[in-house]
């Protein structure tokens, strides 16, 4: 499988997100082609949610609050739907790229030193 990511759904008016975590390519796939099966798409059929989106904590979304943004508290057909109208946020992509730039900065940070060590010994 591929990267780990997140599809994200926004309700309309809100803060809230909804999300699951799948495999960016197959919902990709998945999108073009519903014949898929969900196992292949996602990783768990766990539906999270985060009251203030980005910013809060997040867990695991109550049938309650399912109910009033889905309309429904199946597990199935909110994970279709997020599937279907969500954002795919992947992690490890951007994980990747922050490593890289963590990685330039100590390289630049060494030479520093290096350089440091030799003008002042």
């Amino acid at each position: 499988m591929s990267d780990e990511a997140r599809v994200i759904y926004r309700p309309k008016n809100t803060r809230e997100e909804y999300f699951v975590f799948a495999y960016p390519d197959e919902v990709t796939k998945w999108r073009k082609d519903k014949s898929i099966p969900l196992t292949d798409v996602i990783q768990t059929f766990d539906v999270f949610e985060s009251p203030n989106g980005s910013e809060g904590m997040a867990g695991r979304a109550s049938k309650q609050s399912l109910e009033n943004i889905f309309n429904t508290s199946k597990d199935t057909e909110v994970i279709n739907y997020i599937l279907e109208h969500g954002i795919i946020q992947n992690h490890r992509k951007g994980s990747k790229e922050y490593s890289k730039f963590v990685n330039i900065i100590l390289i630049f940070f060494c030479i520093y030193i290096f350089f440091i060590n030799i003008i002042c010994f």
